[in-house]
């Protein structure tokens, strides 16, 4: 009886950290921060990433107000060699100069740059304006993936 015990015992250890080495492989736990670099490399703001693998929760703020007639709007771009080159929009950057985005995805590494563009206030193209480009955010590996 003893014996048994000891490998109902044994037999749970080996599952529990088995699980526990299976589960580590697979979440990639990302936690990141940095300067959003600007023309001429000024600062245009400050952005924070955290990542486990499926949740993506970004948060920022810019040091710049846009023109009257324009936005700033925040998106992530999947720019690796192999990627489909898609921008997602994060939003747009708020009067006080914040903005954040709370998402669950399949695969959020995928994506290479957070960059941040300046658009005309009621823009209806869904696309970002890239020559009006502001400010970007190089994501740190194991984004890029």
């Amino acid at each position: 009886m003893l014996s048994l015990k000891i490998s109902i015992v044994f037999t749970s250890l080996i599952v529990l950290i088995g699980s526990v080495y299976v589960s580590n492989a697979y979440s990639q736990v990302s936690d990141s921060s940095g300067i959003i670099v600007g023309r001429e490399g000024s600062v245009f703001g400050l952005v924070d990433i955290d990542s486990d693998g499926h949740s993506l929760n970004i948060a920022g703020v810019a040091n710049y107000i846009p023109p009257t007639d324009k936005v700033f709007e925040v998106w992530l771009y999947d720019g690796n060699y192999r990627a489909s080159g898609y921008p997602l929009s994060v939003g747009m950057i708020k009067a006080d100069g914040s903005f954040s985005m709370e998402s669950t995805q399949v695969y959020p590494y995928t994506y290479t740059d957070l960059f941040v563009t300046m658009e005309p206030k009621d823009d209806k193209d869904p696309k970002p304006s890239y020559s009006n480009q502001v400010g970007i955010y190089v994501l740190p590996a194991p984004f890029g993936q």
